[in-house]
């Protein structure tokens, strides 16, 4: 069995107070050229986002890190996160390959600037998105 995230009365304002720091934390690895670990906090900042929504709904969030089974879960309330069936595998990768040498599912070299720029916008993208949608 899956554990949980149990929810407490704070914890959509915690959630989301976590992604607006952690898209600051982006930005900043970004600007200083660390380009793989952009890649791989915008997963995080995807995770986090999609998980707070499903907070605000008062939905049970396991402990998973797979974005494309949050965001299903997301689509079953507010068919709008359809948008971005398309891009979440690229985000989703970056779980993995980033933090891991090649032998061991990593990426067999460091991310560009160009795909770390292109995750930082789609996240921003998402995050705008899921912003509109909390109603807490």
């Amino acid at each position: 069995m899956k554990s949980t995230i149990k929810r407490y009365p704070n914890d959509v304002k915690d959630w989301w107070n976590k992604v607006l720091d952690d898209i600051k934390w982006a930005e900043n690895d970004f600007t200083t050229g660390f380009y793989t670990q952009t890649c791989f906090i915008t997963q995080q900042i995807v995770e986090k986002a999609l998980k707070t929504f499903l907070l605000d709904r008062n939905q049970i969030v396991q402990k998973i890190h797979k974005l494309p089974v949050l965001l299903d879960r997301c689509i079953k309330i507010d068919s709008g996160f359809k948008k971005f069936i398309t891009h979440i595998k690229d985000l989703d990768q970056y779980y993995i390959s980033t933090r891991y040498p090649p032998s061991f599912g990593g990426a067999k070299g460091d991310y560009t600037k160009e795909e770390a720029k292109n995750a930082l916008n789609l996240t921003k993208e998402i995050v705008a998105f899921v912003e509109k949608k909390i109603r807490t």
